[in-house]
């Protein structure tokens, strides 16, 4: 099961169960796929047009304390709470 966190730029934001032995990260779906480090933003896997990616990065700056949330819940196999 893949929890659904946030929506941001036309894009959907995943958290993964059982990535325990994996920094932490969100999983990016939509026209595009990538994976993004929670702590950097940086582009661990995929790709992301320059501006989506911006967009996505400020998202997470912006809500940096409840994204690590988020992967704290999904590691004890908690579903997180939605950011809608």
């Amino acid at each position: 099961m893949s929890p659904r966190w946030a929506s941001v730029a036309g894009h959907t934001l995943w958290f993964y169960y059982l990535e325990e032995h994996q920094r932490p990260h969100v999983a990016v779906r939509g026209e595009h796929r990538a994976t993004l480090d929670l702590q950097t933003g940086e582009i661990l896997a995929g790709q992301l047009p320059p501006k989506v990616h911006r967009a996505i990065r400020r998202f997470l700056a912006a809500h940096h304390d409840e994204a690590m949330k988020a992967w704290d819940a999904t590691q004890r196999h908690e579903p997180p709470d939605s950011m809608g």
